[in-house]
């Protein structure tokens, strides 16, 4: 008889461990239908009861993936006679299952220790603000494993690229382009974010041409060109589809609003108090307060947009939809050029935002007394948020130094399995700064960074396993 593998035993045992939390949760939790989470609902409703046609014809609304998975628990809930929330939680754990199972995956390409695998794969899903993702009715829980799994591939096709044929390579964009398409289905932002994970292929295309090796020139420029041409003919067509129903060519409702709404706010006349309490709010709020006043600070909250977001319902009032999002773009324009350095002061202000994810006060659910409780004590809540934002910076810090100083040209090219390893965390960490500058051009909510948990606590992992010099002289030790 053969024995089980130590690490699948172990993963097996980090899965019951988190089985049993979950399970507890899935009884004793409720979602709360609130502000976003009413939108996200009365879309999946729509998509349920009237079908596709019906969603377009009723205007441009969020991004769609979230709401169609509302739609089908609404549907599946109909079959079973059941609440639809019980099976939506359902199908969310699932989703943060799928995240530990691809995140123990790239640890394991990593090299990282089993010890170290099996406890990031049990804080994925033990942690505070992933968890309460999973059991709230909002859309970041549906793009956790996308986003894992688009830098994967990514990575992987890097060396395919470089070690396999043309055929491999329109695979590998194929896969890659629908993986970023479920992200942007998700998030809009990746409609750019997308462009910023291929700049290093066209980099590799660029340093071929230049080493005359034509072959991964010309596999490099295959899987570029088609990973763009898959990704972005679905999103003509599905932005078309609104044009036709509601004459607005618009991807999602919200972009330009807000986009506006965040520059107008940042060009505003610049007082010491309103920048030193933009500052102190990146931790979050609460820190602000500590230092300014509650006035204050509310200027430093993602919801102090919504203000100047009003100034354009006089803006485009009396104009035919389909000029708004041009009249709305030439306004957010001017306003950026009219203080350029000012509004990238408090872009690159609003970006570290991004490493504070974790969280016990995010909200939207209510839990067990027990759990509620011990979410509210000072010492809990406050040395969670502190410790694991620490671990995130210094990881993301530490992995970006390390990755610089054992940076050389052959790194790039080479087939060695370090290598690969060092391109695998190099998108690790570029999807962290392309999804954290996307998303700094807007306001950000902690609930915003949620979708990069996974990836923190991966780079955190990885510089302990480096940092306990635990595999000799290999590349990540």
């Amino acid at each position: 008889m053969r024995s089980i593998p130590l690490h699948k035993i172990s993963l097996m045992m980090a899965s019951l461990v988190c089985l049993s939390y979950w399970v507890w949760l899935f009884f004793g939790s409720t979602m709360q239908v609130v502000h976003d989470a009413v939108e996200y609902e009365n879309v999946g409703r729509l998509i349920y009861k009237q079908g596709w046609v019906g969603f377009f014809q009723n205007g441009v609304r969020r991004e769609p993936l979230y709401s169609t998975l509302i739609a089908f628990s609404m549907w599946a809930s109909d079959q079973l006679g059941t609440n639809y929330q019980t099976l939506q939680k359902i199908l969310q754990l699932g989703l943060l299952f799928i995240t530990q199972l691809l995140s123990w995956l790239i640890l394991t390409v990593l090299e990282v220790r089993l010890p170290m695998r099996i406890l990031t794969v049990l804080y994925i899903g033990l942690s505070p603000a992933l968890v309460n993702a999973s059991l709230s009715l909002y859309s970041e829980i549906a793009l956790f494993p996308w986003i894992v799994l688009a830098v994967l591939l990514c990575a992987h096709s890097w060396n395919v690229v470089l070690l396999g044929n043309k055929r491999d390579a329109v695979l590998f964009a194929i896969a890659t382009a629908a993986a970023f398409l479920a992200c942007v289905f998700v998030k809009g932002i990746f409609l750019l974010v997308i462009y910023v994970l291929m700049v290093p292929f066209v980099g590799l295309a660029i340093s071929a041409v230049l080493n005359n090796k034509t072959d991964v020139m010309g596999r490099a420029v295959v899987y570029v060109f088609l990973t763009v041409l898959c990704f972005q003919v679905p999103i003509e067509v599905y932005s078309g589809m609104h044009h036709r129903f509601s004459g607005r060519y618009e991807f999602a409702n919200r972009a330009y609003d807000h986009l506006y709404g965040s520059a107008h706010k940042r060009v505003e006349p610049l007082t010491r108090n309103r920048l030193l309490g933009q500052i102190t709010a990146i931790p979050g709020t609460g820190v602000c307060e500590r230092f300014f006043s509650e006035e204050e600070c509310k200027w430093t909250e993602f919801h102090s947009v919504d203000v100047y977001r009003k100034a354009l319902e006089d803006m485009v009032k009396g104009l035919p939809v389909e000029q708004h999002k041009m009249v709305i773009w030439e306004a957010t324009k001017n306003k950026i050029i009219g203080h350029p350095l000012q509004y990238l002061m408090f872009t690159l202000i609003e970006a570290p935002r991004m490493l504070f994810w974790e969280s016990t006060q995010i909200g939207f659910v209510d839990y067990p007394k027990p759990l509620h409780t011990l979410f509210q004590r000072g010492w809990f809540k406050d040395g969670v948020r502190f410790t694991v934002s620490l671990a995130s910076i210094t990881a993301v810090l530490g992995n970006l130094f390390y990755l610089w100083s054992q940076c050389r040209p052959a790194v790039w090219i080479e087939i060695s399995e370090d290598a690969k390893r060092y391109r695998l965390l190099f998108f690790l960490l570029l999807m962290v700064f392309a999804y954290s500058g996307v998303y700094s051009l807007f306001a950000i909510l902690t609930r915003f960074a949620l979708p990069l948990g996974s990836i923190y606590l991966m780079l955190i992992a990885v510089m302990i396993n480096r940092t306990l010099g635990v595999r000799g002289n290999s590349l990540l030790a």
